[in-house]
């Protein structure tokens, strides 16, 4: 018998890069200047712990669908949000 007390959603993988290149597309190069890199072992060991793989045949066949575009769309929903004041 499957196991199903457990669903992994349908995802996709992005890098710090993926993501720094999806707020310049919305935000201007500008906004990395805004940004500082600093090691955080706490930050570090959680993120570490993270699978950079998953199995979501489960989620897909009870219907729900990975989302598309990738990060892009995922900073312009934000900005939205922020200049909603819901975020």
């Amino acid at each position: 018998m499957t196991h199903t007390r457990v669903v992994c959603l349908p995802g996709f993988t992005a890098t710090v890069k993926d993501e720094l290149e999806a707020l310049v597309k919305v935000a201007g190069e500008k906004v990395l200047d805004l940004i500082t890199f600093k090691e955080d072992p706490i930050s570090k060991r959680i993120v570490s712990s993270w699978p950079s793989a998953f199995d979501n045949a489960y989620a897909l066949s009870l219907g729900f669908s990975v989302d598309e575009g990738g990060m892009e769309p995922i900073v312009r929903q934000f900005q939205k949000n922020v200049a909603e004041g819901i975020a």
